[in-house]
């Protein structure tokens, strides 16, 4: 679920119990979320490599770290996907 960046001021419900359930902490880094983050829901298995739109795999990131974990996902999805004989 790709959802706008947020600052965790103004978290929506959702952002807001993920945040609750990491103590705080963004789920890649580990790091403490500070007011003035931009934060994004991330599905922590991508849903073109067989994760699912639940709550278990869904996890508050630094914008910034989304941005990285983005990077080495498609790398995964597209050798997924030439492995499959399919094309981006």
């Amino acid at each position: 679920m790709r959802m706008k960046n947020e600052k965790i001021g103004t978290l929506n419900p959702g952002a807001a119990k993920l945040l609750r359930k990491q103590k705080g902490k963004c789920g890649i880094c580990g790091d403490y979320f500070f007011p003035t983050d931009r934060t994004e829901v991330d599905h922590i298995k991508p849903i073109k490599l067989g994760g699912k739109t639940m709550e278990s795999n869904r996890q508050l990131v630094h914008h910034h770290c989304h941005i990285n974990k983005t990077k080495e996902d498609l790398k995964e999805i597209n050798k997924a996907m030439r492995e499959k004989g399919e094309t981006t």
